[in-house]
């Protein structure tokens, strides 16, 4: 329940840290395959983030539109590379190729976040107050294609490794959409349940149902917790929160 509460407030806050923390407290502290621990981990992604979906949908930080599309982009790479990952799990080769392949793609998001030519996020938090403050927002139109593009990025990275769903979709929110932090982590949130649900129904049998269920004990109310905080915590130190996990994952994804 500890590991849980943990995780769970980290997900809330920044909306990553589901996929980077479980997966490698799954196998190297519960001692799950690697099968096991990714089946695990969409469940307990999916019920972490469907908590931190409702308190950031109520504080207004989801592009439930863009989040969508995204999220059905990528509903069939998750499923094929999930399966593809079940099929070659024992190829020591192939799973230090996908490894390497992820770190190379979050390092990518993490530079591209990192030195991206935008407004302070004090500034970025400033506008959107005003915004708020006179009413008025930007419409909620959609670009299909790149979203979907996306989404089948993000399926791919999360089908084989059960990690990538904050620390990918954030800074492609960020980068390629024009969202500021807040809305980047909500509309991440909501994005990674969509993709988690499908792994749940794909790899249901390989759940260790016992384990997961003592993680969301302590998940489930510490997520909600870390959805309301993320209202209060500044844009800056959000934003720090995220580009230091990304760090983690890329350590992550390596630990067997």
């Amino acid at each position: 329940m500890l590991f849980g509460a943990l995780i769970g407030t980290t997900v809330g806050i920044t909306g990553v840290g589901g996929g980077v923390l479980i997966f490698p407290t799954l196998t190297a502290v519960f001692g799950l395959s690697s099968t096991q621990a990714i089946a695990t981990s969409f469940v307990f992604a999916f019920a972490s983030r469907f908590g931190a979906s409702i308190s950031h949908y109520k504080i207004g930080n989801i592009k439930v539109k863009l989040g969508a599309v995204i999220g059905l982009g990528g509903l069939a790479p998750v499923l094929l590379m999930s399966y593809i990952f079940d099929q070659y799990e024992k190829s020591d080769s192939i799973q230090f190729g996908i490894r390497i392949a992820f770190f190379c793609v979050v390092m990518l998001c993490l530079a591209s976040m990192v030195f991206k030519k935008k407004k302070d996020p004090e500034d970025e938090e400033s506008e959107t107050e005003q915004q708020a403050d006179s009413g008025l927002e930007e419409p909620d139109r959609v670009p299909v294609p790149k979203a979907v593009g996306a989404g089948l990025l993000t399926g791919t990275v999360i089908g084989v490794t059960s990690v990538g769903g904050g620390v990918l979709i954030i800074p492609l929110l960020m980068r390629f959409f024009d969202l500021d932090i807040r809305k980047a982590v909500g509309t991440g949130i909501w994005t990674s349940l969509i993709i988690a649900l499908a792994g749940v129904l794909f790899m249901q049998s390989s759940v260790e149902w016992a384990l997961v269920i003592s993680l969301l004990c302590g998940s489930i109310p510490a997520v909600l917790v870390g959805g309301i905080l993320s209202k209060k915590i500044p844009a800056k130190i959000v934003r720090g929160l995220v580009i230091v996990l990304m760090l983690v994952a890329c350590v992550a994804v390596f630990v067997k």
